[in-house]
């Protein structure tokens, strides 16, 4: 990913004879208007992955950072897009899809835009200095390079990581540095601070029926994303990385791309490995297994990069180096996961679909869906209805937030995490649509943890489940026909086994890691101890640490009901570490 950072400045400022970074980066040509300097562009370094275009007519400055494709998967002209996006953001996201963020100004007026892939593959941040100028960048650390000053953490977010598992869509953990909501826009006009207003609307009108493109949606992105380029499928086995194994497949891209399966062998309950390399076969990809066991999760590492947040992937950095030494994915070889598919397409019916299904006076279809909730969950249709109704309740009375798992060792945090989209989920349309808005909400979830992404490297992972045109196309899925009696996310499944009738599409049993984060513990145990325990989190009072002792205690002893809160406070301390220089990281 390019880490070139834009500096807007306020109206009426003339530009800086030196550049504030003190290892002095190279510019690109400023914007001016009546010879002032409107906003420059510092190229921190490049990344032929990404490529940069640029340019002006007589009414707009532009610069344009990823791919910009249409509907059809074509490139889209970047000063067209530009002009949509001076005059209204959401003109642009109806129109064109990418993974890319466009910075664009009007000569004539001095407003400003900057706006990314709506759904998350592209993250911006900024920051506004002392001077009232509006800095934008990619990456964090760009950010932190222009200030000239050490970042500090932000308490606050770290608490609310700890007792939430994640803070406003907004912040991030550092003083002073933002993140840009999932689906909204910078916009500043001359004179004003920036202000952020949203740029794509989630809740779309869904249509009858099964959506019967899924198959040519997931092909259409992958097409637009790979290229010409060799990859690495990050294929699980499961029914999200067997879809895609099989869109490659379907549309010619296959011989281009690796699987990889990170698999415990110790393990063979799910048989993940075998299921994999079925679909590899199936596909004719090369197929490598990786296994887990080589570097289990806290194991300590030297490679610590400050991120945005903290997140869960700070406990496999080991795991993930591992993969780096043994060239993978490889240089200029991006890695495809099929994260997100699940929150999508409801990996669990949620109760709610019955109030939907009734919104909508489809009485029949509402009693079915009672019928298949309880053969879902082996109950009565008495006691699904009884759940239905305590489920809407539930949701209704704590508004469009998500709730927190409660803890044992983290001192508790007053309020609830917010989503992305919670203002939109109080449209009177979506009040009568419980599912909806439960569907509408897992998506911002899941865009919010898109932020810090798996390899924590400067490329980003190709993640096409959450590409524009199948976010989309999900959207426009009734939930009442996502599931049946047995099977959830039944579209995708329909779809996907018409192409290919593996029965990989209809398992229903997921992997399950929480064996090897427990192994991890166990031979980690004196490395979890010194990092958690002596850490700044018990010294900020945030963390109760006889209790986080007991939980590690029972952890090693196999017990992995506090496993959640362990990881939370390991990853937080470890994101801390990066404030001090990028310290390596020791056991004892």
């Amino acid at each position: 990913m390019n880490a070139t950072v834009a500096v807007f400045r306020p109206e009426g400022l003339a530009t800086p004879s030196s550049n504030p970074a003190p290892d002095h980066p190279p510019q690109a040509a400023p914007w001016r208007i009546h010879r002032l300097c409107v906003a420059r562009f510092i190229l921190a370094s490049t990344d032929p992955d990404t490529p940069a275009h640029h340019g002006e007519d007589d009414r707009v400055f532009w610069r344009l950072e990823g791919d910009l494709f249409d509907a059809a998967g074509c490139r889209f002209d970047p000063a067209t897009a530009a002009a949509l996006a001076l005059r209204n953001p959401t003109a642009l996201t109806r129109s064109a899809w990418g993974t890319y963020w466009l910075s664009a100004c009007d000569k004539t007026t001095g407003r400003c835009v900057v706006l990314a892939d709506p759904c998350g593959q592209f993250p911006l941040f900024y920051r506004v200095d002392a001077r009232g100028s509006l800095h934008v960048a990619p990456d964090i650390e760009a950010l932190v390079a222009l200030a000239g000053q050490p970042a500090q953490p932000d308490p606050a977010h770290i608490h609310a990581w700890l007792a939430h598992g994640g803070a406003a869509p907004g912040s991030t953990a550092w003083e002073g540095l933002h993140a840009l909501p999932p689906g909204h826009a910078l916009v500043r006009e001359p004179g004003s601070t920036a202000r952020v207003i949203l740029a794509w609307d989630p809740c779309i009108d869904t249509v009858p029926g099964a959506p019967a493109d899924i198959h040519a949606a997931l092909c259409g992105v992958l097409h637009a994303m790979l290229g010409n380029r060799e990859a690495v499928l990050d294929l699980s086995g499961g029914l999200d990385s067997s879809a895609i194994a099989v869109a490659l497949h379907a549309c010619g891209l296959a011989p281009r791309v690796r699987a990889l399966t990170r698999v415990d062998t110790t393990r063979d309950a799910g048989d993940e490995g075998n299921a994999a390399a079925a679909v590899a076969r199936h596909c004719g990809m090369q197929h490598m297994r990786y296994d887990l066991r080589h570097r289990l999760p806290f194991t300590p590492t030297h490679r610590i990069r400050r991120c945005a947040r903290p997140a869960t992937a700070l406990a496999f950095l080991a795991q993930l180096d591992d993969l780096a030494r043994r060239g993978l994915p490889g240089p200029g070889r991006p890695l495809i996961n099929g994260h997100g598919g699940d929150a999508l397409f409801l990996a669990l019916p949620p109760h709610a679909c019955v109030i939907d299904a009734l919104a909508r006076l489809r009485l029949r279809r509402a009693a079915s869906a009672l019928r298949d909730l309880a053969v879902f969950h082996r109950t009565s249709l008495w006691q699904a209805a009884s759940s239905a109704a305590r489920a809407v309740l539930a949701q209704r009375g704590r508004g469009d937030r998500l709730a927190a798992a409660p803890g044992r060792a983290v001192h508790p945090m007053p309020g609830q995490r917010h989503g992305a989209f919670d203002p939109l989920l109080r449209r009177w349309r979506l009040l009568a649509q419980p599912a909806k808005r439960l569907q509408i909400a897992q998506l911002g979830a899941t865009l919010d943890e898109t932020m810090v992404h798996f390899g924590l490297d400067s490329r980003r992972p190709l993640l096409p489940f959450l590409a524009q045109p199948v976010v989309e196309l999900a959207l426009r899925c009734r939930p009442e026909d996502l599931f049946s009696g047995f099977h959830a996310r039944l579209p995708l499944r329909e779809a996907m086994h018409r192409i290919a009738p593996l029965d990989n599409f209809w398992r229903r049993d997921k992997g399950d890691t929480t064996h090897t984060m427990l192994e991890g513990l166990l031979r980690n145990e004196a490395h979890v101890r010194a990092l958690c325990l002596e850490g700044r989190c018990v010294d900020m009072g945030l963390i109760d640490r006889q209790a986080l002792e007991t939980l590690i205690r029972r952890g090693v002893l196999g017990d992995g009901h506090g496993l959640a809160e362990i990881v939370r406070v390991y990853t937080a301390e470890v994101f801390l570490l990066a404030q001090q220089c990028h310290a390596p990281m020791r056991a004892d």
